[in-house]
């Protein structure tokens, strides 16, 4: 019976041996790796935080270029304030009811 536990207390300590002297390299792999993972999750945060920063801008400059949210008579000089005569002539196919070169006139 003794004979036994000899050679397989000898062969558990040999591979435990040899697993953990592999564990280093797998260690130092899995934290390059997380290393590089919570890199590229910084870029990622940066790049976010960026287009949140253009999204604001374009939304300001909508809303300072949309004329249905201010009066347009606040900015315009009150003296241009009437009717107008206006022609107009079709440069597009897209004009409804009319075609290319045709002319309008209206106030």
């Amino acid at each position: 019976m003794r004979m036994i536990r000899i050679p397989f207390l000898f062969l558990l300590f040999f591979l435990t041996a040899f697993f953990s002297c592999n564990s280093g390299k797998r260690e130092t792999a899995l934290q390059t790796w997380e290393d590089s993972l919570a890199s590229k999750e910084k870029e990622l945060l940066a790049r976010e935080k960026t287009l949140e920063i253009r999204e604001a801008e374009i939304l300001k400059k909508e809303q300072s270029l949309d004329s249905l949210r201010s009066d347009s008579m606040q900015t315009i000089n009150p003296k241009l304030a009437g009717t107008w005569s206006v022609k107009m002539t079709c440069t597009e196919t897209t004009c409804t009811g009319s075609a290319v070169g045709d002319t309008k006139n209206e106030q």
